[in-house]
């Protein structure tokens, strides 16, 4: 039994492989016998256009192909951003391809290629980029110029289209620049690798110039170059007050003029200006100051010995002429005696400087102001000034300012000095 079934199977099989054999697949399965396609040959026409806008659909019709209708027939778009590919069948020798807007977004030459079989076709669509849009952003660089008319920075715009494309080369740009004079400096750029570039010359007064780009309606921000003054012609130095006491605490304020350049430009702020003093003695001081509306100025503490010091303003290789400032004996020259009364009873501390003497060894005028510091033992001092009556100087203190303990009184008037301790005891 067995065996009858496997020889039934044998002659059913063999009866299947002579009816594919005859028909073939094509007259089995209600298809198409078309020539396989290796058969067909020779070149293929494209009608393509040569050039389209970005973003805009694409047709593509390739034919007349000598081959059976359902033949297919494999469409590639190759553009920088890589392959589209697109297969479709023939119909009456023809086939059509559409190209989406979303295909064609970037700028370029793309290569389109149809192949059937061994026949192959090719040809090139250049994409050209649309008009600019905004914003444009003017890059500007270096961001500040001397004034005079022989610097320069540069602008600089890449404009794209609105599909981020870089516009076409030659797609002209408005450069606008207006300088702190207000002269509008206004030229016409074409675009070159991209991008269109412009110099700006500094103008003859400092200030910030004011740059604006634009391009076939398309518009964006400003940006900004300051033009600044150059060095000062000349420096001015004054004292105030032109002489002090030798006291080792007084200040002097040293100024600059209004400090200007050959143009008649302000120097800006910030600009470091070196105050050097030269005192006998003693090595030279450099002091740093920065320009404010023009000017600088630095104080210049008293010494303890009279004498005269010599002060020089200098900016790089700008140097003023040197100014003499004096600092005086007096107006008490004497070291004085100073006392303090401390009242527990009625909460009151009377400190006394005096007698002040000046050159002659006379009182000192009346008026001359006496400054106290009164010193706790952490060292926070608190500073006091009274005037002279007859040589001598008096201030009243309340001791509910004070903390407990024990204090060390300094008086200065002049080059005069003098000092005493007491303690406020506790209760």
């Amino acid at each position: 039994m067995y065996i009858k079934r496997r020889i039934a199977g044998i002659v059913l099989y063999c009866w299947l492989g002579l009816v594919l054999a005859a028909c073939g697949p094509a007259d089995l399965f209600g298809g198409t016998n078309e020539p396989p396609a290796a058969t067909i040959t020779g070149p293929l026409a494209l009608d393509a256009p040569a050039q389209a806008q970005v973003g805009e659909p694409v047709q593509v019709r390739v034919g007349p192909v000598s081959a059976p209708d359902g033949t297919t027939v494999t469409f590639m778009a190759l553009g920088s951003y890589g392959p589209r590919i697109i297969h479709a069948p023939l119909a009456a020798g023809f086939v059509t391809f559409n190209l989406e807007s979303e295909a064609t977004r970037r700028s370029g030459t793309m290569t389109l290629v149809a192949t059937v079989g061994n026949a192959r076709g090719t040809a090139e669509l250049t994409l050209q980029p649309g008009p600019p849009v905004g914003p444009l952003t003017p890059l500007v660089g270096s961001r500040s110029i001397p004034v005079g008319g022989e610097h320069w920075s540069m602008a600089v715009v890449v404009p794209f289209d609105r599909l981020d494309n870089p516009v076409a080369d030659g797609t002209p740009i408005t450069f606008r620049a207006q300088h702190p004079d207000g002269s509008l400096e206004e030229k016409v750029v074409p675009t070159r690798h991209l991008l269109a570039w412009e110099r700006i010359y500094s103008g003859t007064e400092a200030g910030t110039t004011r740059i604006a780009v634009s391009a076939a309606g398309a518009h964006g921000p400003e940006e900004t170059l300051l033009e600044f003054a150059t060095l000062p012609v000349s420096i001015t130095l004054t004292a105030e007050p032109p002489t002090l006491p030798a006291n080792g605490q007084d200040l002097m304020m040293l100024r600059t003029d209004t400090l200007r350049d050959q143009l008649g430009n302000v120097l800006p702020d910030g600009t470091l200006v070196t105050f050097v003093v030269e005192e006998p003695d003693r090595e030279p001081r450099r002091i740093p100051a920065y320009t404010v509306a023009g000017r600088a100025e630095v104080p210049l503490q008293a010494p303890a010995q009279p004498g005269a010091a010599t002060v020089r303003a200098v900016i790089e290789n700008v140097t003023s002429e040197s100014l003499v400032v004096t600092f005086t004996p007096g107006p008490a020259i004497n070291t004085f005696p100073v006392t303090a009364d401390v009242d527990v009873t009625t909460g009151g501390l009377l400190l006394t400087a005096g007698p002040l003497l000046g050159q002659l060894e006379q009182y000192v005028p009346d008026g001359t102001p006496v400054r106290f510091s009164v010193i706790p033992a952490n060292g926070e001092r608190q500073e006091y000034t009274a005037i002279t009556a007859k040589g001598h100087a008096t201030l009243e203190l309340r001791l509910a300012q004070l903390t407990r303990g024990s204090y060390t009184v300094e008086a200065t008037a002049g080059a005069g000095r003098g000092s005493t301790e007491f303690t406020i005891p506790a209760e």
